[in-house]
């Protein structure tokens, strides 16, 4: 079954034969045996460049680009004096390409020169300008004509601008003609009215080219034709006058009250004491009778240097607020005391807080109202009618009576009359040694000296143990120093009753 039993790498001949191995180097599809460039995937023959160089050829002219030097010009194979792409033509055979020859169509130059091809750089007039720019080729001075041509020099003697061959004042440089003053003298004309400075008398006067009756710069009008020019007229527009007087200009100089103020500055023409309206007006004297600086035609209290107008209080008396509680004190019912509200609780024309200020009213719980307003106002409860408001008396067992009302009225006993109600002396600390109610100070003041409850014997012993003697003090019932017979009548007064 080996078709080449001598080849130990192959059983078949296979493309190359038994003995020679089918290897493709260069991966073309053709084994090396068969292939001129093995290691050339793209050539299996040298071909005209040799394995591994492509036989292209670019440019189609034949000639491989490996052996052609312009491989994309199919004119040619070689650069040449112009380059590949560009044709080393001749066209006005001067022996330089066109690709060289700036003047290809000039056989005489191969650059353009100062003139240009197909134009000779020729200098007639050798002042190193061509013919060809120099417009005035046979004047070696010049290139132009100027303003006065080939062959005559553009000289301008005074430098004005204007050459002299044109400048008829070629020394004059503000002038090229002579005009109407001359060469030398300037045509000017200062003030435009058409005649120049050198003929013109007022040459800053466009109006005049004399000085005439006014002089330069002030025309002879007579505007009011009084026969005086308005530059010596003061009133060139009053036929009347040619000065002003005290009036003025177009006003007569009357003085109609010959007060010796022409009525122009007279505001009162008619009247001879006045020249002004004043505050009165012209007639009414501006008299100020009481010096105020207001006239009495203005014054509505023409009397009282205080006051212009009678206002709230009228004339002579002064508006003022002494205790700036914003009411005028003619109308405050206290004036010296602030009281914006005008409180009068008893309409007696006297406000409260004056009253309450005087002591001619009393406020005894301090709301700013008299007691006899609260009382009347029902605000305070007066039991006793005594003018004073019971929240203001004593009330020691606060059942809302006055002290001095229950022991007035027998609802409560004050039996030291010392205003003080017994009981309210015993919660205080009082004593009360036989606790029957009575202040024991009451006892003994009757006469009841050993608190029995009865003046009896017992308490006369006492009594005249202490006759004479001014202790111990509670015999001494008269209070006198000593104990006597006025202490004893009161005793004996009191016999057997309780107090």
């Amino acid at each position: 079954d080996d078709l080449c039993p001598n080849d130990p790498l192959k059983i078949a001949a296979g493309a190359c034969g038994c003995g020679v191995a089918d290897t493709d180097t260069d991966l073309d599809g053709t084994p090396d045996c068969n292939d001129l460039c093995p290691n050339d995937p793209l050539k299996i023959a040298a071909g005209a460049c040799g394995c591994g160089v492509a036989d292209t050829d670019t440019d189609l002219d034949g000639t491989p680009d490996c052996d052609d030097d312009c491989p994309n010009d199919p004119l040619k194979i070689a650069a040449g004096l112009c380059g590949c792409g560009v044709v080393d033509t001749d066209t006005d055979l001067d022996g330089t390409p066109d690709c060289d020859d700036l003047c290809p169509n000039d056989p005489l130059k191969i650059a353009a020169g100062l003139c240009g091809c197909g134009v000779v750089d020729t200098d007639t007039d050798l002042d190193g300008t061509p013919d060809c720019n120099d417009l005035c080729p046979n004047d070696p001075l010049k290139i132009a004509a100027g303003l006065c041509g080939c062959g005559t020099v553009d000289t301008d003697t005074d430098l004005d601008g204007t050459p002299d061959c044109e400048d008829l004042c070629p020394n004059d440089p503000l002038k090229i003609a002579a005009g109407a003053c001359g060469c030398g003298v300037a045509d000017t004309d200062t003030d435009l009215d058409g005649t120049p400075d050198c003929n013109d008398l007022c040459p800053n006067d466009p109006l005049k080219i004399a000085a005439g009756a006014c002089g330069c710069g002030v025309a002879d009008t007579d505007t009011d034709l009084d026969g005086t020019p308005d530059c010596n007229d003061l009133c060139p527009n009053d036929p009347l006058k040619i000065a002003a007087g005290a009036c003025g200009c177009g006003v007569a100089d009357t003085d109609t009250d010959l007060d010796g103020t022409p009525d122009c500055n007279d505001l009162c023409p008619n009247d001879p004491l006045k020249i002004a309206a004043g505050s009165c007006g012209c007639s009414v004297a501006d008299t100020d009778t009481d010096l105020d600086g207001t006239p009495d035609c203005n014054d509505l209290c023409p009397s009282d240097p205080l006051k212009v107008d009678p206002a709230v209080c009228g004339c002579g008396i002064a508006d003022s607020d002494l205790d700036f509680d914003g009411i005028i004190d003619c109308i405050d019912n206290c004036a010296l005391i602030a009281n914006p509200n005008q409180d009068d609780c008893n309409l007696n024309l006297i406000g409260d807080a004056c009253e309450l200020n005087a002591g001619t009213a009393f406020d005894c719980n301090s709301n700013g109202v008299p007691d006899s307003c609260d009382i009347a106002s029902s605000y305070s409860i007066d039991v006793d009618s005594d003018g004073i408001p019971d929240e203001c008396r004593s009330d020691c067992n606060d059942n809302n009576m006055p002290d001095a009302y229950e022991i007035a009225e027998g609802l409560a006993l004050d039996c030291n009359f010392n205003n003080i109600i017994d009981s309210c002396e015993l919660a205080a600390g009082r004593a009360d040694i036989n606790l029957n109610g009575i202040p024991d100070v009451c006892e003994l003041a009757r006469g009841d000296f050993d608190l029995d409850g009865f003046v009896q014997a017992s308490d006369l012993t006492l009594f005249l143990n202490s006759w004479g003697l001014a202790e111990p003090a509670y015999i001494d019932l008269n209070h006198d120093g000593i104990v006597g017979a006025e202490d004893l009548t009161i005793l004996l007064n009191n016999w057997g009753s309780t107090p």
